[in-house]
């Protein structure tokens, strides 16, 4: 089990082609994610977490794998809370 919030998996999940199963260390594109894909599972990652992802995030390296991209949600959340609190 990966280590993230149902809701996370579930947005992914909805990107997939067919009835994949997410996969946490296989590359997205490898898992059926275009670019397309891409465009709107960066816009349901943003209104799903509350996040703004800024554009220098969107790389290969971020959006990699379902690992990579949970890591960079995951801080954009922190430094959300973080700055809510201040």
């Amino acid at each position: 089990m990966a280590d993230w919030p149902q809701r996370f998996e579930d947005v992914l999940t909805s990107h997939l082609p067919g009835d994949q199963t997410l996969q946490p260390a296989v590359p997205l594109r490898d898992q059926g994610v275009d670019s397309l894909a891409l465009v709107g599972l960066i816009m349901d990652l943003e209104s799903g977490f509350e996040v703004v992802i800024p554009d220098e995030l969107v790389t290969m390296e971020t959006f990699d794998t379902p690992e990579s991209l949970w890591r960079m949600v995951s801080e954009l959340i922190d430094k959300s809370a973080a700055s809510a609190e201040a």
